[in-house]
């Protein structure tokens, strides 16, 4: 332990200034990349009324700016092997130390290997969990409480300041990306989850997403995936309302529990957790709720009428969204799936 306070202080000095370097990269490529899409849509207009040379030198200055964030964040980086010298003298330590005292049998085997695992914890790597098509990023903000490196990956501008408002009353930083999920701007092997909810279904082909999924998400990492479930009358409703086109959300489509399996053993993802999800409040008192609005009368957006029933009726939902029945009657089917592993 005697490592810990010059580790800590090592922490505290150098990776908020990491964290804020990676932020201005991202944000610089996300400026960059938007420059760059605006100026091919309009190239008729720039030659035209001939402003290539302007517009160049836009480009380069934006360009510039992603260089310089690009380089500040490189030299900060290239303080963070310190961590690394710090915590193998700390484990040398540990080892000589600690073995002494087991050769002496002043302390258990057990004791030590239990030791080295939690310093291996305490000064192991922090996970980095990306959301596709975040929005508001609710549960991207939740993962950055915890201590995460959250990445927020949208290609919608306005998506983008929604999520970092919410970061921002949470009082988290979110890594905000502006990306295509079809061409991530992410090296091969760099996340350790990828997650998306309410994405998939929207894709006529899903293979790509899913793809790319596998691409940027470590060996051993895990993928999450969250997608309308066929068996449940929200899709009934819902192929109604697309075949009158007055879904709010465009075309999408469904799957069975089965078929977003096997869409990810396709991509040689293995599915380990499967589980459902149930609509809070019912379907019915949403479209009531929704129905009343359009008559300017408002109803709470979670009815709590009576407690106790309330708590009953919540803990007999998630039982069985956590049964074999969540995954095939509820309106929402999930899974997580790892990444196998070279072998």
């Amino acid at each position: 332990m005697i490592c810990l306070p010059f580790y800590g202080y090592f922490i505290k000095i150098v990776v908020k200034p990491i964290r804020r370097a990676s932020s201005e990269v991202q944000e610089s490529r996300a400026g960059s990349t938007a420059d760059l899409q605006e100026k091919l849509s309009g190239i008729r207009e720039i030659k035209a009324f001939v402003r290539e040379k302007s517009q160049s030198k836009s480009m380069l200055e934006s360009f510039r700016i992603l260089f310089k964030s690009r380089v500040k964040l490189s030299i900060l980086s290239s303080f963070a092997s310190i961590s690394g010298l710090i915590s193998t003298i700390g484990l040398i330590l540990v080892i000589w130390f600690g073995g002494k005292d087991v050769i002496n049998g002043s302390m258990q085997m057990g004791v030590f290997i239990a030791f080295l695992g939690y310093m291996g914890r305490l000064f192991g790597p922090v996970n980095t969990f990306m959301e596709v098509g975040a929005a508001t990023a609710r549960d991207s903000v939740i993962l950055a409480k915890s201590g995460a490196v959250s990445v927020a990956l949208d290609y919608s501008h306005e998506a983008l300041r929604l999520a970092g408002e919410a970061a921002s009353r949470a009082g988290v930083q979110l890594l905000l990306v502006c990306g295509d999920g079809l061409a991530m701007p992410f090296r091969n092997g760099s996340i350790d989850l990828v997650f998306h909810q309410g994405v998939l279904e929207h894709f006529r082909d899903p293979m790509p997403l899913l793809c790319e999924n596998v691409r940027v998400v470590k060996e051993g990492g895990k993928v999450l995936v969250d997608v309308p479930q066929t068996v449940h009358i929200y899709t009934l409703i819902k192929k109604a309302l697309i075949a009158m086109n007055v879904w709010f959300a465009g075309w999408e489509t469904q799957f069975t529990a089965g078929q977003l399996a096997e869409l990810l053993r396709e991509t040689d993802l293995e599915p380990e957790v499967t589980y459902g999800r149930f609509f809070s409040p019912s379907l019915a008192y949403r479209m009531l709720r929704e129905l009343l609005m359009k008559l300017g009368i408002r109803m709470p957006l979670r009815p709590v009428l009576l407690p106790p029933v309330h708590r009953l009726h919540r803990s007999l939902r998630r039982r069985i969204e956590a049964s074999f029945l969540g995954p095939r009657l509820g309106y929402i089917v999930g899974i997580i799936a790892g990444k196998k592993r070279d072998t």
